[in-house]
């Protein structure tokens, strides 16, 4: 009996609908409500309605996508990786491998906390310093280096050899070093004329050039020679940038000015040419 009824329910249901069809006015049920449109006007398919078996409408689901996890970034131990400490008129460097830290010059003696970004950038502080590496004995590159020595107090202190004996070391001795000895894996090079003992550091597996002020980044983003004003000797200064360039490294990085990245020692070896050495 309820089978019955139910077939008789939807037959006067399609009755109703044919009835009304032939009218001016088209009636539809969708999803349970009356929608009706003139004669001439047609109502437009929803897309994200989708008919069930029973003949009643439902909106579709919207689809689900899938986020692709986030690349995993590996640091490689063995590989130098740096930071710039920019101190307004001069620069530090912190340089870093495996579980070993450099900073490169000091600045002048407020230097410290403007130099902490660079190691919280690297992910170390100043207690992982081992080495601090003086390029030349000028105030603008070694004031600040009671205050570093102090806040890192494993750190031994490197100046080239003719330059030690002018630079003021309040807290511990500074080690002498000389063209190619080794720092963390960082060679000297001896780069005297801007001062007696200038020094520069070299990786060849990074292809990497600290250069103090052994040579001065232009404001053209090119090299420049020492400054002459500053500049105790200028003619060993030259012959320093010659055997700068006997050397190859896609990076130099300077006391004074912007880093180069790319080509770099090919600019040093056309600076040398310039300068005639």
């Amino acid at each position: 009996m309820a089978q019955q009824t139910a077939r008789l329910h939807r037959l006067s249901r399609r009755m109703f609908l044919t009835e009304f069809g032939k009218g001016t006015m088209a009636v539809a049920l969708v999803g349970g409500t009356i929608s009706a449109c003139g004669d001439g006007e047609a109502s437009s398919p929803d897309p994200t309605v989708e008919k069930e078996p029973s003949g009643f409408a439902t909106t579709a689901p919207p689809p689900t996508t899938t986020e692709p996890p986030p690349p995993t970034t590996t640091i490689d131990p063995n590989k130098l990786r740096w930071e710039r400490a920019s101190l307004g008129f001069v620069s530090a460097y912190v340089l870093v491998r495996r579980n070993e830290v450099m900073v490169v010059d000091t600045g002048a003696e407020d230097s410290v906390q403007k130099m902490t970004p660079a190691l919280d950038a690297l992910g170390v502080d100043w207690s992982d310093v081992g080495h601090v590496v003086l390029t030349h004995m000028h105030g603008d590159h070694v004031g600040g280096l009671g205050a570093v020595l102090e806040a890192s107090p494993d750190a031994i202190a490197y100046a080239g050899e003719r330059d030690v004996a002018a630079i003021a070391n309040p807290l511990r001795p500074i080690t002498a070093v000389n063209d190619g000895d080794d720092v963390m894996g960082l060679q000297v090079i001896g780069t005297p004329g801007h001062t007696p003992g200038h020094i520069s550091m070299f990786d060849k597996d990074a292809g990497l050039m600290v250069a103090g002020d052994a040579l001065v980044g232009s404001p053209d983003g090119g090299i420049d020679g020492p400054s002459e004003d500053f500049t105790a000797n200028m003619g060993e200064a030259v012959q320093s940038v010659k055997r700068m360039s006997n050397r190859r490294y896609d990076t130099v990085l300077f006391g004074h000015g912007e880093p180069v990245i790319g080509m770099a020692s090919q600019l040093v070896a056309d600076l040398a040419v310039e300068l005639g050495a």
